[in-house]
């Protein structure tokens, strides 16, 4: 399964925008305090919105931390909508699907779903055939169906993709279970000290296949698991980074059993808690030890710079979210802590091992904008009001946009965020090199 597009709105600051994913690595791009972040937070918050219950889902739509924040889309829905590519679906294969959500307004109205699209079509480019009516409660259980016409009662809380797999002969619902697989995730720490750490326990509620979840926190047991689940990926793993690295010649995971000592302490410190946590103490810690050409022995990665820390949990998180299932991998601020002239070679080895991954990432960096083609940039569009969105660059503009930074003595990086942060002239030059819906 394959994630072509995502499109998410009316969210913080973030008008409606569609980023097309073509390729493995997607950037936003944009001055700071501009809506990078916000889109990022909305994909996350509508793919959490799909997989959480009716319950749940009545508290997401009260979280005012999530709410439109200026006059501009004041009162507006919140919409995400999803472009999948499933081959093994035949006939379903290529799928759109969509929701809309009204947040809680100060009389009590709103919080319900006021809109659900399932689109499906055969081929990519040709005719999609709408497959749910939200409005008047009816659906189409398959192409030969000729429109929606059977009853489907929902409540103001649920989506059609709650109710329709408990239907036995819905024949799309090989694909309405392609929606349902679509996960989230997210790379946001900006400082990965703490997930290089390893800590003897396991919670009782860890999420199945948990490899990708535990890197997020506990990166030397992730890492430990995979090498013993899928010892070829984790050789990937340690190929790609001593590739970025020169200098190191092996990175490996040990594991080492937990003293007695040790572990009387850790159960006496959760005995004479008040709170019951779900966690047992495990057998082994383990520990990430790099070899490098510089240094007379080997040493734990924790003893690593920031900046090499952080380049080796990307490489983990992205060699990972393909065996997770994870559709969509965002990025936070990836240029923090990597010197710009590793980025190139860093983006290269994480878009081929993606896989069926896409990555979209956030960047305040010109550098970031040499190293990715064209069409795999969104750039912040200039607004007035405070709202943000995002548009790629005009194909027959980007030529015109090289000469002019070049004739200022510019890369073209530094060329887009000089038109960013200045005056309204350069504002309105910008824009005409955007492709502004």
């Amino acid at each position: 399964m394959e994630v072509l597009s995502i499109a998410v709105g009316g969210f913080r600051n973030l008008s409606r925008t569609k980023i097309l994913l073509e390729g493995g690595i997607t950037s936003l791009v944009s001055t700071n305090n501009y809506g990078k972040s916000n889109l990022l937070d909305a994909v996350a918050f509508g793919v959490r919105f799909m997989n959480s219950t009716p319950q749940a889902r009545a508290r997401m739509m009260r979280e005012d931390r999530c709410m439109p924040l200026v006059p501009g889309l004041a009162g507006d829905d919140y919409e995400f909508e999803v472009e999948i590519h499933d081959p093994s679906l035949g006939e379903y294969q290529y799928i759109r699907y969509g929701f809309s959500v009204a947040w809680v307004r100060d009389d009590g109205t709103g919080r319900r779903v006021t809109g659900e699209t399932i689109e499906l079509s055969p081929s990519r480019g040709g005719n999609w055939a709408s497959y749910l009516n939200r409005v008047e409660g009816k659906y189409r259980p398959s192409h030969s169906a000729q429109r929606c016409s059977r009853k489907l009662h929902l409540d103001e809380n649920q989506l059609a993709i709650d109710v329709l797999p408990a239907i036995d002969d819905v024949e799309i619902n090989p694909a309405i279970r392609a929606i349902r697989r679509l996960r989230y995730g997210a790379c946001y720490p900006l400082e990965t000290n703490g997930v290089m750490d390893d800590y003897p326990f396991e919670f009782e509620d860890q999420e199945e296949g948990g490899v990708f979840a535990l890197s997020g926190s506990d990166l030397p047991h992730s890492l430990f698991e995979l090498k013993r689940s899928h010892p070829e990926r984790f050789a990937e793993f340690q190929s790609i980074v001593c590739e970025l690295f020169p200098e190191m010649t092996d990175i490996d995971v040990v594991s080492s059993q937990l003293g007695p000592e040790l572990r009387q302490r850790l159960e006496d410190a959760a005995n004479d808690s008040d709170d019951a946590v779900p966690y047992r103490i495990r057998d082994e810690v383990y520990s990430i030890v790099v070899t490098s050409s510089h240094m007379n022995q080997p040493v734990n990665v924790v003893r690593m710079s920031g900046g090499t820390k952080r380049v080796i949990w990307l490489v983990a998180r992205s060699v990972m979210a393909d065996i997770a299932g994870v559709g969509i991998l965002g990025v936070e601020e990836i240029e923090t802590g990597i010197h710009p002239r590793m980025m190139q070679a860093l983006l290269e080895a994480i878009n081929d091992v993606l896989d069926r991954t896409k990555m979209l990432l956030t960047s305040h960096s010109p550098h970031l904008i040499q190293s990715l083609p064209f069409d795999r940039i969104y750039a912040g569009v200039p607004h007035d009001d405070g709202v943000a969105s995002f548009a790629t660059l005009k194909a027959d503009k980007r030529d015109e946009l090289s000469d002019a930074a070049y004739d200022r003595g510019m890369s073209v990086g530094e060329y887009i965020f000089a038109l960013m942060s200045s005056g309204e002239d350069e504002e309105d030059i910008l824009r005409d090199y955007l492709e502004v819906r």
